[in-house]
C-alpha cells in the first residue's frame, strides 16, 4: 500500500510529539525547558500551516492545551520566584544604603547576578504561552 499525503503528515506530527513527549524521559539528555518550548513552537507553527481535517485539528487542540497548562503552571512558578528575588535585590541594595556590610554587597551582587537570567527566562516562557495561544486559536 502506497503511503498517502495524509498518512505522511500524521507520521510526520506523530515523530514530532514523540520527540517533544522524549525530551525529558530519563536516560536521555535532559532537556532545557526553552528547548522544549522552541521544539513545540516550531511543531505547532508548522502543524498551523497545514490543512487538517476537524478530527485532526481536534485533537491537535487538545493536546496544545495540555502542554499550555503545563506551561502556565511553570510561567506561575517563574514568576513567584523572579518577583521574590527581585523583592530580595531591592531589600539588600536598601540594607547596603544604611549598612556598610561588604556581605551585604555581596549578598546584594548576587541576588542581582541571579534575578537576571530569572528575567529572560521568564521573559521567553511569557512570550512562548503566549505563541501557544495564538495557535491554538489558529487550530
Amino acid at each position: 500500500m502506497k503511503p498517502t499525503r495524509q498518512m505522511e503528515i500524521q507520521a510526520s506530527h506523530l515523530a514530532k510529539y514523540e520527540q517533544i513527549g522524549t525530551l525529558n524521559q530519563p536516560g536521555k539528555k535532559e532537556a532545557y525547558m526553552g528547548q522544549r518550548m522552541r521544539t513545540l513552537l516550531a511543531y505547532y507553527k508548522e502543524l498551523c500551516g497545514q490543512s487538517l481535517t476537524t478530527g485532526e485539528s481536534d485533537k491537535a487542540k487538545a493536546e496544545l492545551l495540555v502542554q499550555i497548562q503545563f506551561f502556565q503552571h511553570e510561567r506561575l512558578i517563574h514568576l513567584i520566584v523572579t518577583a521574590l528575588f527581585a523583592l530580595l535585590t531591592v531589600i539588600t541594595l536598601l540594607a547596603n544604603l544604611f549598612l556598610t556590610e561588604p556581605l551585604i554587597l555581596i549578598l546584594s551582587l548576587l541576588f542581582l547576578v541571579l534575578l537576571i537570567p530569572y528575567i529572560r527566562h521568564y521573559y521567553l516562557l511569557e512570550n512562548g504561552v503566549q505563541k501557544l495561544y495564538s495557535y491554538y486559536d489558529s487550530l
